[in-house]
């Protein structure tokens, strides 16, 4: 009786102990897969946090366009172009490239609190400058007269009023007008901040920047 219930088992034994073997298998595969996942995800992760930029409240950055200077840039953003130069290390201004990354402060000084910042149309500025360099307009050369001419009607400054220079750097461009108006039985003072947009010197226009 053992003799023909004994071929009939063996292989049913043979098969029950095969799949046995072969759940352990996997389950010892699941286990080891799984750590190995979970580290490539931590790793991607962790890439990816390393690659993020930081966040610096003092400080944006701007990628130089083709026909932009140091100067134009400064104009853009209304800061002054010393303080372009200081935070990018650059020594010659005029030595910028397309593409190049420019930091650029952002506008927090207190002593432009209060003023009015005017935008300059560059391109503007460039055909004015050909009109002056031409003949034409000759008042654009002084920066007095640009103040009484070029300053926002809300102002209402007037030829009248009392103009002075207070500061003219034909290396910089720089200029400042100080204007003193009477409104009744008080005498109101306005700083006028003008700039050379196209040609430092004697031949370079002038356009305002900022009133306070």
């Amino acid at each position: 009786m053992k003799e023909k219930v004994l071929p009939i088992l063996m292989p049913l034994l043979v098969g029950i102990f095969g799949f046995i073997i072969g759940i352990s298998v996997t389950k010892i595969n699941t286990s080891n897969t799984n750590p190995s996942a979970g580290g490539q995800n931590q790793q991607t992760e962790n890439k990816t946090e390393a690659t993020q930029p930081k966040d610096d409240s003092g400080i944006q950055t701007y990628q130089v366009q083709k026909g932009d200077t140091l100067f134009s840039i400064s104009l853009k953003f209304n800061v002054s172009l010393e303080e372009l130069q200081q935070l990018n290390n650059i020594t010659d201004p005029n030595q910028i490239k397309y593409g190049q990354t420019i930091k650029i402060p952002k506008s927090s000084d207190s002593s432009t609190a209060g003023a009015s910042q005017l935008q300059i149309d560059l391109a503007k500025m460039k055909e004015i400058q050909a009109l002056v360099d031409q003949g034409n307009q000759p008042w654009r050369l002084d920066p007095i007269e640009v103040t009484k001419a070029e300053a926002p009607a809300n102002y209402e400054l007037a030829a009248t009023d009392s103009y002075t220079l207070k500061s003219k750097d034909d290396v910089r461009g720089e200029a400042t007008v100080e204007v003193k108006k009477n409104i009744g039985s008080e005498i109101k003072t306005y700083t006028v901040s003008l700039v050379q947009p196209v040609t430092k010197g004697g031949k370079g226009i002038w356009a305002i920047i900022s009133i306070k």
